[in-house]
């Protein structure tokens, strides 16, 4: 405990900062450390492992050698299989004996030819006429007597 305190205060002649812990802190972690020297007395004390027993370390490289052989094979495949490739494909020759035209074309022919096509529509009009003449007509009354005697003179 006397160092911490002596580096505590090198550290404010420095002007570095300085963490202020209450002295308790510092009683309590110096108890837990007693205790802890404590367990590990007892343990080397008490507790004894048996010589013969075999010790097995793992390996974990992180690849089996079966995940690496397989890997180390895909690999020799894949450039295999690119050579192969390479040793038969055929280089074309570059001089042609033979000429080639092309009369086709991805766009149709377009003819630029119009006619003038004039349509003359010659319309006539016509109007019926219907005359309806009204004929007047005439109510006649003949008198007749009420008496049923009919008088003619004459």
């Amino acid at each position: 405990m006397a160092t911490v305190l002596a580096a505590d205060r090198i550290k404010r002649l420095q002007g570095k900062d300085v963490d202020e812990k209450p002295l308790e802190y510092w009683s309590d972690k110096q108890k837990e450390d007693e205790d802890i020297e404590e367990k590990e007395a007892l343990i080397e004390k008490y507790v004894t492992t048996p010589k013969n027993a075999p010790v097995t370390q793992n390996k974990n490289s992180g690849m089996s050698r079966g995940r690496l052989s397989l890997l180390v094979f895909l690999v020799v495949a894949f450039f295999v299989g690119t050579g192969y490739g390479v040793y038969v494909m055929t280089i074309p020759s570059d001089s042609s004996g033979v000429v080639m035209t092309v009369n086709d074309s991805a766009f149709p022919v377009v003819n630029n030819t119009t006619t003038n096509i004039t349509v003359t529509q010659n319309t006539t009009k016509t109007t019926v006429v219907t005359n309806t003449t009204k004929i007047p007509t005439r109510n006649t009354t003949t008198p007749t007597n009420p008496t049923g005697n009919t008088t003619n003179s004459g």
